[in-house]
């Protein structure tokens, strides 16, 4: 079997510097770190695969650079993120209490301030999103937008406080309005846990089990309901989940997955913290992960192709991790 991680290059104050994914060939995976020498926090990932069209040369598939340089806060606030691929940039901006206030895509490196008429421009999958809290750090309102015409804000309901309030900081309702139109409710068991939540007319109920973990939800959809449960280990880790289309066991680092009477596997491999590969039926894939471990870049160790992911709107497809309803 080939190796999955061939070499591992550590700084001397042991951060990962480099890492080298498989043997030498069209998907070896080469993926370089730089850190601030000031602060120590991560500026920048670089990945490269070798250029199929120039043989010993590497060619770039993936550069983030996480600038932490001329806005960035003494808390560790990050303030873009560029790709540089292309150079898009996400922009980010806090309020006083280091809550995220705005986050927008940008092609200026953020120089000029985010406006709708802007975000046609702004590069692949664009964005501009708006974060408001009230007094006691409540979510009162978001605004998504993807373009000048395109935006939905959504306004959460929350009960009125008082001496027999309950749970003042759990929204009761989230009202959308402009490019998507509804009310989402949500109800709530004495111990703050999620009882039942109606997202777009659909109503879903949860259950909990003496341990207070996740035990069932029930999701009353047109066709019938549809039932997802959990069962779990001594240490109270997941092991079984069943939802209406099959089972999956999680197992030795492993996912089983039963459907229909036939049985697949998927297997992630972990090195130095970080997710670095994932094996199952339709082959291997070598997978490149941002600051906050969520893959962003996947090899297909077999062809080299690869599929980068630059922005948060848009995910990798990897087979994923069940955790949750």
């Amino acid at each position: 079997m080939d190796p999955y991680v061939t070499a591992t290059t550590f700084s001397n104050y042991g951060e990962v510097v480099q890492q080298v994914y498989g043997a030498a060939g069209i998907s070896q995976l080469t993926r370089n770190y730089t850190y601030d020498s000031s602060t120590g926090r991560l500026a920048n990932i670089t990945s490269k695969l070798p250029n199929q069209q120039q043989p010993g040369q590497l060619a770039s598939v993936q550069n983030d650079t996480y600038t932490y340089t001329y806005t960035y806060s003494a808390t560790g606030d990050i303030t873009r993120i560029t790709d540089g691929t292309d150079n898009q940039t996400q922009c980010y901006r806090y309020d006083g209490q280091h809550r995220l206030a705005e986050a927008w895509t940008a092609m200026d490196a953020c120089a000029a301030n985010p406006t709708s008429s802007a975000i046609g421009a702004s590069g692949k999958y664009p964005y501009w999103d708006s974060y408001n809290f009230d007094a006691s750090g409540r979510r009162t309102q978001d605004i998504h937008r993807t373009s000048a015409s395109s935006t939905t804000t959504r306004d959460y309901t929350y009960p009125a406080p008082g001496a027999t309030a309950q749970r003042v900081h759990a929204p009761t309702a989230v009202t959308y309005t402009g490019a998507i139109s509804r009310i989402d409710t949500m109800t709530y068991d004495s111990g703050g846990n999620t009882q039942q939540r109606t997202i777009n007319g659909t109503v879903t109920d949860f259950t909990f089990n003496t341990e207070n973990r996740f035990s069932g939800a029930n999701v009353h959809a047109a066709g019938g309901d549809q039932l997802t449960s959990h069962l779990y280990d001594a240490s109270g880790a997941t092991l079984i989940r069943t939802d209406p289309t099959g089972k999956t066991l999680y197992a030795a680092g492993q996912e089983y997955r039963e459907t229909g009477g036939t049985v697949t596997a998927t297997r992630y491999y972990v090195q130095v913290g970080g997710l670095v590969a994932v094996r199952n039926s339709s082959g291997c894939f070598w997978l490149g992960t941002d600051r906050q471990g969520s893959p962003n870049l996947m090899v297909n160790t077999a062809t080299g192709r690869h599929n980068v992911v630059g922005t948060p709107l848009m995910a990798v497809t990897v087979p994923p991790k069940a955790f949750g309803p």
